[in-house]
């Protein structure tokens, strides 16, 4: 089964990137001085003579281009979305900067208006996809701000084009069911329909947009300043944004902007916390493996005065992370589900890391649909958490962390598997070495059940199954180093399965899963992690 879904990954990425690199007609070559070779450079003059440049999570990926914008229109969603947001905009305003050519403002200007005249509104392609769109509008907004005092000027008719365009946009923002309600996706939108609105006046636009923005932070930040679109990587890119909306405004464009401000300032704890011992994000969700920064997004005396305990538990949000810096030791305890966007089925799942990655998960594909991995990214099947006679029936959201008595115990439950209730308590001690998961599972159809639990092992790590002492045994090796073991006295048997570290890698990463099975009706079951 994994080999099939193998090959139709394979396939699915050769079909999808034979569409985007399609020979097109070559553009007439540009000629622009060459004084200068920055990357923004290098971008600007490929774009400028036919070659289409996006930057995905730090890599290039390129595409043909004639000046036809509907040409990309089947290649992959999260490539559709950078060319369509026009996220290369800035590689033309930097181009300008370093080699003082206004040649680079007028090309920038002229790709804005080809896709005005050639993408007419449609809601139902990725030209017009609700954040695509939002992200462009920011992307043209800032392009407009950084060279409206160039010695550059379009014609009264590509001007009334643009204006025009703008306008329709941000009132479909403002006033149209295009918005896409109290999500990340609407709010990105209005930030964007709030920047046409300060700088066109529209005092309107401004209103709505500027009580959605503070509406979306009060409710997808809880009391503890931690994001609940269900994963890491999207609390960055949202405190991001917060980050940028305090920033560029104040009290007299935000009403509550002081309120903001504190949930920001709080984001802190959690933006240190989840991230790893080698400053990189774990696969919780819909993230990729993003080396993160934190003064990016904070200045050094918010950082300097968050919490700073080792064990930190989010208990409305689903966390309860310890983390301890001297040991290089990392251990994330998942429980919750409030919002839907980003949600994987990762109930009572955990990431474990020693001087590296031990226990992880499958980590996320990516959003194109016509990939099987996009939809088995979110399973039960993709996290280290329980399976029920081999495939979980399941509904709610009822999943959470409770509370322990000990700070060296970890507890969660779950209601949403069919029938069952199951509950996990993970004891741990100072540095990681010897680590028990008590899985208590009640039948409440008092039927017998077969339980599968199931243990993700990073790619780093090989796994060779010995009998001691009545015990199963699995121990784990990190290339040639024997770095721990996994003990059970239940049924243990080894699966392959795969690791996406980022997006759409193309082959991804091969691994194994350890499965630990047992059958009965009422079950207290028991696995022990020893590392070195």
């Amino acid at each position: 089964m994994k080999l099939r879904i193998l090959c139709l990954v394979i396939l699915s990425s050769i079909v999808l990137s034979a569409c985007g690199q399609e020979k097109l007609n070559n553009k007439p070559e540009q000629k622009i001085e060459q004084t200068n070779n920055s990357k923004s450079k290098i971008t600007a003059d490929k774009i400028i003579n036919g070659t289409m440049v996006i930057d995905f999570k730090g890599k290039e990926q390129t595409y043909k281009f004639d000046g036809d914008w509907k040409a990309f229109s089947n290649i992959e969603r999260s490539f559709q979305r950078l060319i369509y947001g026009f996220s290369f905009l800035d590689d033309f305003f930097n181009a300008y900067e370093d080699t003082k050519d206004i040649s680079y403002i007028k090309e920038g200007y002229s790709l804005i208006i080809s896709f005005v005249e050639q993408m007419e509104f449609d809601k139902s392609k990725m030209s017009w996809h609700d954040e695509t769109t939002a992200l462009r509008m920011t992307n043209i907004l800032n392009f407009i701000k950084k060279t409206e005092k160039l010695d550059f000027k379009l014609s009264n008719k590509d001007e009334e084009l643009l204006d025009d365009n703008l306008k329709k946009t941000a009132e479909l923002f403002a006033f149209t069911d295009f918005y896409s309600g109290n999500n990340n996706h609407g709010f990105f939108q209005d930030e964007a329909g709030l920047m046409y609105a300060v700088k066109y006046g529209r005092d309107d636009i401004k209103d709505i947009c500027s009580k959605r923005i503070e509406k979306y932070i009060k409710d997808n930040f809880d009391n503890d300043g931690v994001h609940l679109e269900n994963s890491s990587e999207y609390h960055y890119v949202l405190v991001a944004e917060l980050k940028k909306v305090l920033d560029n405004y104040d009290e007299n464009v935000i009403p509550n902007y002081n309120e903001l401000k504190g949930i920001y300032v709080k984001s802190a704890d959690f933006a240190y916390q989840t991230l790893l011992p080698s400053g990189i994000i774990p696969n919780i969700g819909d993230s990729w493996s993003m080396k993160i920064n934190l003064n990016d997004y904070y200045s050094d005396d918010i950082l300097n005065n968050r919490n700073t305990n080792k064990r930190q538990t989010y208990y409305e949000s689903g966390y309860d992370i310890y983390k301890n810096m001297d040991k290089k030791a990392f251990l994330l305890f998942r429980g919750g589900y409030i919002k839907n966007p980003h949600h994987h089925n990762d109930d009572l799942s955990f990431w474990l890391y020693k001087d590296g990655n031990i226990f992880t998960e499958f980590g996320s594909y990516g959003y194109e649909e016509s990939n099987p991995h996009t939809k088995y990214q979110t399973d039960f099947e993709a996290h280290n958490t329980l399976i029920v006679d081999d495939g979980n029936k399941f509904k709610g959201k009822d999943v959470k962390i409770t509370k322990t008595d000990s700070p060296w115990e970890m507890s969660g439950v779950t209601k949403r598997i069919s029938n069952i209730t199951f509950k996990r308590n993970i004891r741990f001690n100072k540095d990681l070495s010897n680590i028990s998961i008590i899985d208590t599972v009640k039948s409440l159809d008092k039927q017998e059940h077969k339980y599968t639990r199931l243990f993700h092992l990073d790619p780093s790590i090989q796994p060779k199954i010995k009998k001691k002492l009545g015990k199963n045994v699995v121990e784990l090796y990190r290339g040639d180093k024997l770095i721990g073991k996994l003990i059970t006295e239940d049924e243990v048997s080894l699966t392959d399965d795969f690791y996406y570290s980022v997006y759409y890698q193309n082959p991804p990463q091969s691994t194994k899963v350890i499965k630990v099975d047992c059958n009965g009706i009422d079950k207290e079951m028991k696995v022990d992690i020893e590392l070195k």
